[in-house]
């Protein structure tokens, strides 16, 4: 599949192009990544690192199967510039859009970072993570993402929230003893149930105002969204059918007031 991602819910913007090796024998599925750490304005730089991206893979447009953008949560105006592009570029090569999370993307970035560790740091044992990213005015943005299966699956509802109230998420566990299932529990949480969990995402810079319940889970990495990692996820999107239309797509804001 030929899926091209845009990402600019945070202050770096990406774009990424997964695409199938033009030897059809050799079936081979590549990706071509472009970051810009540095962008004043994600409107100066996403066209031209989506130009870098299709040229480097020799693809047009109209090559795509579909665009996946983060549909955030995240900064106010990197969202309405993402969304705004993919709608465009969907648009005229009538293609569908597959909104994914930002949060999403910082689980699997997460997922992918524990994945990569030896195992002496025990890091295959993460069953759920709390994704975080910064939502200034002194709150963060989070979820509890299922880290057990091949992707990261949301439990429970994305948060906007001040850290000191993190406990009001709750905490991911089993429905029941020796059951796959799980769920967000709130109160009278059984530690015999509870998911091997950790924090991780920029939501971090306020670990010292978190609450007991939290403050004790692992805290690592303070990793960000980027485009490379929207693209397994809307892969399997994707496959199960789940891409809408461009005038559909919206973003998620999870607060009413604008911050950045």
């Amino acid at each position: 599949m030929n899926i091209l991602a845009l990402e600019t819910s945070s202050q770096h913007c990406s774009v990424a192009l997964q695409y199938t090796s033009a030897k059809p024998v050799e079936n081979t599925i590549n990706i071509a990544t472009r970051l810009d750490a540095t962008a004043l304005s994600h409107s100066r730089s996403l066209l031209s690192l989506i130009d870098e991206v299709l040229q480097e893979a020799n693809l047009s447009l109209a090559e795509l199967d579909a665009i996946t953008v983060a549909r955030g949560p995240g900064s106010f105006t990197g969202l309405r510039i993402g969304i705004a592009v993919a709608q465009g570029l969907a648009f005229g090569n009538q293609l569908p859009v597959l909104p994914v999370s930002s949060l999403a993307a910082v689980a699997y970035n997460a997922f992918f970072y524990w994945a990569n560790q030896s195992a002496s740091q025990q890091s295959d044992s993460r069953q759920a993570v709390l994704a975080t990213m910064d939502a200034r005015m002194g709150e963060v943005y989070c979820g509890w993402y299922d880290l057990r299966g091949e992707l990261p699956v949301l439990l429970g509802k994305e948060y906007v929230i001040k850290p000191a109230l993190l406990s009001q998420v709750g905490m991911p566990c089993l429905q029941q003893a020796n059951a796959y299932s799980a769920h967000i529990v709130n109160d009278d949480i059984d530690v015999s149930l509870s998911l091997n969990a950790a924090i991780a995402g920029q939501g971090l810079h306020y670990h010292a105002e978190f609450p007991s319940s939290l403050s004790q889970l692992p805290i690592e990495p303070e990793v960000l969204p980027d485009a490379a990692a929207l693209l397994p996820l809307a892969t399997r999107d994707l496959k199960q059918g789940l891409g809408i239309d461009p005038e559909m797509l919206t973003p998620v804001y999870l607060r009413d007031n604008v911050t950045y």
